[in-house]
């Protein structure tokens, strides 16, 4: 590709003209778990808001309907918002929470194409938040913690979270839109330093509110 054109996409996915953005080339295995590792070193340097002041129950901008501007008109987001299955389709702010981070994260280049699984897949598959193209399953792991706590009281729910993820047999995002930057990086360095983690299998993100 002529490097002016190359210029001129970055340009415009970096402005955030996100209808214009060229087609998501799937992602093996390994392709993603390097974009992650890259991607996991560089976030928190980029994230401006310290502390983090989203309230994760108001993503409405205050009219009960709307998400927040930056998503208002991706279809993609439109799609993982109102196609859960356990909310029966209704819009609710669990929804765009788990949206937000979905079409953020497949923005970032940490998961492949997410897709709402279908009621046939739950029924089969059990309940799940997404699935992608290869058919794997990915949950929303949002965290949220009282800026009250202490350093040893927040590093003691951390290490129980962590564990829990690490169990799981299936794909994590983990959102960290709703955690100070300290937080964030808290939680990161016992994710990454426990003996079960797999970079494959971890995906992170943060909304761009």
């Amino acid at each position: 590709m002529n490097t002016d054109y190359q210029d001129f996409w970055l340009f415009m996915v970096r402005a955030g003209f996100r209808g214009l953005r060229p087609p998501r080339v799937p992602l093996t295995d390994s392709m993603r778990a390097e974009v992650l590792e890259v991607h996991q070193q560089s976030f928190l340097s980029e994230w401006k808001a310290d502390p983090c002041k989203i309230d994760s129950n108001d993503l409405d901008e205050g009219d009960g309907q709307s998400p927040p501007k930056r998503y208002q008109d991706d279809p993609e987001y439109r799609t993982l918002e109102e196609g859960d299955v356990d909310s029966g389709g209704k819009v609710e702010p669990k929804n765009r929470r788990e949206a937000i981070a979905g079409v953020q994260a497949m923005e970032d280049g940490t998961v492949p194409q997410l897709y709402r699984p279908t009621p046939e897949q739950v029924a089969e598959r059990g309940t799940m938040d997404f699935i992608d193209e290869a058919g794997n399953m990915w949950d929303i792991k949002s965290f949220t913690m009282d800026g009250a706590l202490t350093d040893e009281m927040a590093a003691g729910q951390i290490q129980t979270w962590v564990n829990t993820c690490i169990k799981a047999d299936y794909g994590i995002i983990v959102d960290l839109s709703y955690l100070p930057n300290a937080r964030a990086q808290q939680l990161l360095d016992a994710l990454r330093q426990h003996p079960g983690y797999d970079p494959a299998k971890f995906a992170i993100t943060r909304g761009q509110f």
